[in-house]
């Protein structure tokens, strides 16, 4: 069983993600599918490291593809529910 379970794949769960498995904890990281920015075509110009504007879904992408290489594991499912767990 994990320990740590994020909860969305964004910048921000995945940048802890990796934060978290540099620190030798082995998360989990479950998301939505990205395919459902599909339609947004919207350039990031302001984000920290990158001199070119990237799209948010290939932003998303990448930081999934980082995550993999670290050996993050990456689901793509839907939260329904959270239940806590004694122990």
């Amino acid at each position: 069983m994990k320990k740590v379970i994020i909860i969305g794949y964004g910048p921000a769960g995945i940048t802890a993600a990796i934060y978290l498995k540099r620190s030798g904890v082995d998360p989990l990281v479950i998301g939505k599918d990205y395919g459902a920015l599909e339609g947004y075509k919207d350039l990031i110009e302001n984000y920290y490291g990158f001199a070119e504007p990237i799209e948010g879904k290939q932003l998303i992408k990448n930081g999934i593809e980082q995550a993999k290489k670290l050996g993050i594991e990456v689901i793509t499912e839907s939260v329904i529910s959270i239940d806590s767990i004694e122990g």
